[in-house]
């Protein structure tokens, strides 16, 4: 029987582990999960700590020529400058085929220490520092959607929008779905606030584990965009079993203003930071419909000079 292939796969210390053997035994079958997997994205560590099966599956991913990258997990009770070291020592020397992830999804703790403001800056310090010492790894950011915008980006949209830009930086999105895009049906609240489209999709935890000869029942299974980046760089790759590129989202567009004169916010219903004249023509980036935030639905756009704000939609119309 011809084994199902996926396109991509990540594995971290729980993939492999053996309870009942020595830490150095492996749980993972390496012939049969080199033949299932096309790619792959490992986790190396965790805040502070080192996955254990990392030394493991980089030996034999890099003895079996398969094309893999890797990921950190973002923690909270570590400083960004701690997590980032350990992620550096732990890949010196080492090298990657394929893009490496910082793991965002940690919700913060109640009682507000952890303010979108405070998040974003921990999440950029790792990047900061991990990008200027290893200046060949291609970097990305691994999140959700709702928790990305709620906890991380908040009223900083302007700001993440541009960093990422910037940067350059990749989207790895989760969202467990069988629909044939991951945040089409609901744009606003699925896709991050700093993207217009994925790079690679965790679409599932439901993969087959053990046919893939692995020590788990389950799986994550990833989708390649076609269209993204992920690959880049990647010689001769094979092609991923991938659904075909969606419409393009309607963010970004040129928008003009309808109104004699349009304010423009900080922040959704907030204050007063400049405004639009009749016919003045802006650049849309987001929209947020949100009751907190009064009964119109905000845009997020820039002005030709320069200007970043909050306006409502209602006197933006596109344009032709």
């Amino acid at each position: 029987m011809t084994p199902t292939l996926y396109s991509c796969t990540d594995i971290s210390y729980w993939q492999g582990k053996k309870f009942s053997e020595s830490p150095n035994s492996s749980g993972i079958n390496w012939d049969t999960y080199t033949q299932v997997s096309i790619t792959s994205v490992i986790r190396v560590t965790k805040g502070d700590f080192r996955d254990y099966r990392f030394e493991e599956y980089y030996r034999e991913l890099s003895s079996r020529n398969k094309r893999f990258g890797g990921y950190h997990y973002l923690t909270l009770t570590e400083s960004a400058e701690t997590q980032a070291r350990n992620f550096l020592d732990t890949v010196k020397g080492k090298k990657f085929t394929l893009p490496v992830f910082l793991d965002v999804e940690v919700i913060p703790p109640l009682g507000g220490m952890w303010s979108p403001a405070k998040y974003l800056n921990h999440v950029w310090q790792w990047i900061e520092i991990v990008s200027k010492e290893r200046r060949d790894l291609r970097l990305g950011i691994y999140t959700r959607g709702a928790l990305w915008n709620r906890y991380i980006v908040g009223t900083q949209a302007n700001k993440v929008i541009e960093w990422v830009s910037t940067k350059k930086l990749l989207l790895w999105v989760a969202r467990y779905t069988d629909k044939d895009h991951p945040w089409n049906d609901n744009i606003n609240v699925l896709r991050p606030i700093g993207w217009k489209d994925f790079d690679l999709w965790q679409w599932t935890d439901k993969g087959d584990g053990k046919s893939a000869g692995l020590i788990s029942y389950g799986l994550d299974l990833n989708k390649i965009n076609p269209y993204g980046d992920f690959l880049e760089g990647v010689v001769d790759p094979e092609p991923p079993v991938d659904p075909p590129k969606p419409e393009p989202s309607e963010f970004p567009f040129v928008g003009v203003c309808t109104a004699q004169s349009l304010n423009v916010r900080k922040t959704p219903d907030g204050a007063l930071t400049g405004s639009c004249s009749h016919g003045e023509n802006v650049t849309v980036y987001a929209e947020v419909d949100d009751d907190r935030y009064g009964r119109y639905v905000w845009y997020l756009i820039r002005k030709a000079n320069d200007l970043v704000g909050w306006v409502a939609s209602d006197w933006i119309e596109h344009k032709e």
